[in-house]
């Protein structure tokens, strides 16, 4: 009995988590996978240095919340943590390397991994 009501609790949060979605303030993660428009050309060392300001500064803005370069030296992934996609899209088009078609961003929007609450029934994970 214990097992089966875990997992209706479980399942009664999954969808309140699901069909209450983003309110005002609220925010979500996206990940912005970006390519560069000629992966080796140099940039300016100019428009480097402004990149990576306006990147800080989303950064600690708390608009990035982590920043990578792609193994494959084609571009950059970043963890955004914006109010919606439309906002992750414009903090995007806003930095320079955008500003010059330098770089283009496909923006995937994240979350918890739902099946998770599975768990909730092996007796290893336990409520607040």
């Amino acid at each position: 009995m214990r097992g089966t009501t875990r997992r209706i609790v479980a399942l009664i949060v999954a969808t309140l988590i699901h069909s209450t979605g983003a309110q005002a303030g609220d925010t979500s993660k996206f990940m912005a996978v970006g390519t560069y428009a000629e992966p080796t050309a140099v940039p300016e060392a100019s428009l480097a240095l402004s990149e990576e300001r306006e990147t800080m500064k989303m950064y600690l803005n708390g608009k990035v919340e982590q920043f990578w370069f792609r193994k494959d030296g084609k571009g950059v992934v970043l963890l955004m943590a914006a109010e919606s996609l439309d906002e992750a899209a414009s903090l995007l088009r806003g930095l320079p390397f955008a500003k010059t078609n330098a770089i283009r961003f496909e923006i995937l929007p994240v979350g918890p991994m739902m099946p998770f609450f599975r768990l909730l029934d092996d007796g290893l994970v336990h409520g607040p």
